[in-house]
């Protein structure tokens, strides 16, 4: 079975981290799930707490959710301090504020849960 790699929307291709991963790992193997192109906008906290399964990598541009994820205990590439790919821990990166709690039923499916953040969004940009 093919890995699963959530690429989020920082680290797509022509970006640093991504030219990386595909010169270590490519994507031959693999089923690249490209958060741009399919859940534009999602937080953090719903890439964690709905999105990513235990075998699934996350390929982040952003230190802070690398992080987060390492200590969810997924697997999550980013680029450290040198500019080198690593799945590490970032020893400069601390994480002071907790996420707040995910807007969605932790039973809910991510595709039925997509329309939701959509209505969400449009609902609260409609009353600002």
């Amino acid at each position: 079975m093919p890995r699963r790699v959530i690429v989020d929307e920082n680290a797509g291709p022509g970006t640093e981290v991504w030219e990386q991963f595909q010169q270590v790992f490519g994507c031959g193997q693999s089923d690249c799930v490209f958060l741009a192109e399919t859940h534009c906008g999602i937080p953090d906290v719903e890439i964690l707490d709905k999105l990513l399964r235990p075998n699934d990598v996350l390929l982040t541009g952003d230190c802070v959710l690398h992080m987060r994820a390492l200590d969810q205990g997924c697997r999550s590439y980013t680029l450290n301090d040198g500019g080198q790919l690593t799945r590490k821990q970032l020893p400069h990166v601390r994480i002071t504020k907790p996420l707040p709690n995910s807007r969605f039923r932790q039973d809910c499916h991510l595709s039925s849960c997509r329309a939701t953040y959509r209505f969400t969004i449009a609902a609260f940009v409609m009353n600002v």
